[in-house]
């Protein structure tokens, strides 16, 4: 199913208990929904239009709505465009996350290492967009989706995780879904390009069963692989990373929401 943003993510609203704003200050920056039969389970819908952040040190950053903890390393920086991109992109607040030297590199995670396969389906969906492609002069990696080693700014998992990843100099100018599963990747190499500041949006679906994960760019499905021996535990987030040359480049995060579903008692 594609994500609808701002219209809600409730396949079953016969049981839904409640929608609880999240609050900012004075005002509504999101909502969470909790759905079940009257337990405090069901479905969790997080939702993040980055409108604003919170410095809470030198080094991190956080956006109050989804709790989304933005790590910069080396001279990464991070920025909300709260104008947006554009008139033809119509992007409320922009998470504007900046790389120049090599090494450098934003991470933004959610959840910690909290999330299992086999515990809950896992949907979470982002519209992003690099402001420049990567060439052989200034080339940058980045990922979206679920990883055990997004906080160290890390693109690809080191154990375990399902993310889609842009890195041209390993996949060439489109983007990827790899499935790592107790440090052995799988990888398709779709046929979706990334385009310069025009934003997509990427979807990585794990089933509550814990057996597969379904990538999707657009609303269109781009790959399905097997997950049935995954043990270790991820997060849920994603990443930029400066790899070679010393000009800046940036990823634009215009929307973040994820999903957690459990339908059995806990």
């Amino acid at each position: 199913m594609a994500v609808s943003y701002g219209s809600g993510f409730m396949p079953n609203r016969d049981i839904a208990v409640r929608v609880r704003p999240v609050w900012n200050g004075h005002q509504v920056r999101g909502y969470e929904v909790v759905q079940g039969n009257m337990q405090p389970w069901g479905c969790v819908s997080i939702y993040d239009d980055f409108l604003s952040l919170l410095q809470i040190t030198a080094a991190l950053r956080v956006s109050p709505p989804s709790g989304l903890s933005i790590i910069p390393a080396a001279t990464g920086a991070v920025t909300v465009v709260s104008t947006g991109v554009s008139a033809t992109e119509k992007a409320c607040g922009v998470l504007d996350l900046a790389v120049s030297a090599v090494a450098d590199s934003v991470a933004a995670t959610h959840s910690a290492l909290a999330l299992k396969s086999g515990l809950g389906r896992y949907m979470a969906a982002f519209r992003a967009a690099p402001n420049v492609l990567s060439t052989g002069a200034q080339e940058f990696a980045c990922s979206f989706g679920f990883s055990d080693n997004f906080a160290a700014g890390a693109v690809n998992p080191t154990n375990d995780g399902c993310l889609i990843r842009y890195d041209r100099a390993t996949d060439g100018d489109f983007w990827s879904c790899v499935t790592t599963v107790g440090g052995a990747a799988t990888k398709t190499v779709t046929t979706v390009a990334p385009v310069a500041a025009t934003f997509q949006t990427f979807e990585v679906d794990i089933g509550e069963e814990g057996t597969f994960v379904c990538y999707r760019i657009d609303g269109v499905p781009v790959a399905q692989h097997a997950i049935s021996a995954v043990t270790g535990r991820y997060g849920c987030g994603f990443v930029m990373r400066k790899t070679v040359g010393a000009t800046q480049r940036d990823l634009l995060v215009d929307a973040f929401r994820l999903d957690i579903e459990q339908r059995d008692d806990r």
